[in-house]
């Protein structure tokens, strides 16, 4: 095989390369936001709980590493899946290379990233707070170390030892079939266009047809799914509301907005499709801005019903000034985080670390929902600082010159 070939596949898995010169720098300086807005605003205001940069970091290497391994087990396991593999006839032992390629490509660059987020953490801990502890400075950013080193050689292990086998089930007739049911199937694909169109009416006029078209792949895709995670994260989010007892409590509003983020999430996996494709629809032009501002309102139609629940809850603390400024920074939070699940979607350049960039953002918003009136300061920040991260990147300011310009993962 062609090596530019191997590299563009392997990049479909894992995203772009990034060197590890700049890598680092990233590290560097999300080690030294994570520390300011997790860790020293702690010192100042009691109510912000302080997180170590080393523990987030390990949060971040998990949900990282295990993103990276479904991808590649998706790669090797569903070779019939009528996708870009499928079609350039890939065996096998062509499949393991192109796994082993984006492996080492993002392991490369997120060595970098890790160990110099946890150096400026470690170093930015002992000189402006004091920190003593040998077990934050050293044993929990080596222990990040290792889990890193321990999750890239199993991943390679499994890899390299062919111990992901081929699916036997030949699903090639239902890959994009919403459920198994020939019955099912036949009544979804004649009401799913009237279903389409009867939400997208909820759009301004402008955006409608790009919303309903993000809404039919959504009901092509994993439509139970959807529809599961949508009721499920609501309903427990509304229990745990309700065990909590107290609707002035910072922590109803923050499960609110951890219920929105999860949904967003997949959501942002099933319209990251719909963007790929987005520049082959030549019979359905739109500029870039309106493609975003389409997959932003169809991101907020499922958080409307925790947003319904979190009024429901706090209605009781409606009455007062604290109250009623506590449902705006809400509403600007719900904002923000829908921006911040957006922007997976869009990106024409998906990077290995898109993932903890995007827990940065949301653990941002985290930090302002517990301060009491100024919270939505936090949620402005995070909202800019993603602008300013993604302008020169690929983002909006490359689709305002040159139209969609959007690409798959």
């Amino acid at each position: 095989m062609n090596p530019d070939t191997a590299d563009r596949l392997a990049q479909s898995v894992a995203g772009a390369p990034l060197p590890p010169r700049r890598s680092a720098i990233k590290g560097a300086f999300c080690g030294a936001t994570m520390f300011f807005l997790l860790e020293f605003f702690s010192t100042i205001n009691d109510n912000i709980p302080r997180v170590p940069v080393a523990w987030l970091m390990m949060v971040g290497i998990v949900a990282v590493e295990s993103l990276l391994f479904f991808r590649i087990v998706r790669l090797l396991r569903t070779p019939r899946r009528v996708d870009t593999f499928f079609v350039f006839r890939l065996d096998y032992g062509q499949r393991i290379a192109i796994a082993r390629r984006a492996l080492k490509s993002v392991h490369r660059g997120f060595f970098s990233f890790v160990f110099a987020a946890l150096v400026v953490g470690a170093v930015l801990e002992t000189v402006l707070m004091h920190e003593r502890s040998l077990m934050t400075l050293c044993v929990v950013p080596c222990c990040c170390v290792v889990v890193l080193a321990a999750l890239a050689f199993a991943c390679n292990h499994v890899v390299t030892h062919r111990l992901i086998p081929c699916s036997r089930k030949d699903n090639v007739n239902d890959t994009h079939a919403p459920a198994g049911n020939p019955f099912f199937r036949k009544w979804l694909s004649q009401r799913s266009a009237a279903t389409a169109y009867a939400i997208s009416r909820l759009a301004p006029q402008k955006l409608r047809s790009a919303v309903m078209r993000d809404i039919l792949y959504l009901l092509r895709g994993e439509l139970f799914l959807t529809i599961f995670i949508t009721l499920a994260v609501s309903s427990i989010m509304s229990i745990l509301m309700l065990m909590v007892g107290d609707p002035h409590s910072p922590f109803v509003s923050i499960l609110a907005l951890v219920a929105i983020f999860m949904i967003h999430l997949h959501f942002a996996s099933e319209l990251a499709e719909a963007a790929s494709g987005s520049t082959a629809c030549h019979w359905l032009p739109m500029d870039g801005f309106t493609s975003y501002w389409a997959f932003f309102t169809t991101m907020l139609m499922p958080a409307l019903l925790p947003v319904l629940v979190f009024i429901v809850i706090t209605l009781p603390t409606l009455g007062s000034l604290y109250g009623i400024v506590r449902l705006l920074n809400f509403i600007v939070a719900v904002l923000v985080v829908t921006a911040i699940g957006c922007r997976g979607i869009v990106l024409r350049e998906r990077k290995d670390s898109d993932g903890v960039v995007t827990l940065m953002f949301f653990a941002v918003i985290t930090v302002g929902n517990f301060i009491p009136w100024a919270g939505a300061a936090f949620y402005l920040a995070a909202l800019g600082a993603m602008i300013l991260l993604d302008w020169e990147g690929n983002s909006l300011h490359g689709r305002a010159k040159g139209g969609s310009g959007i690409q798959g993962a």
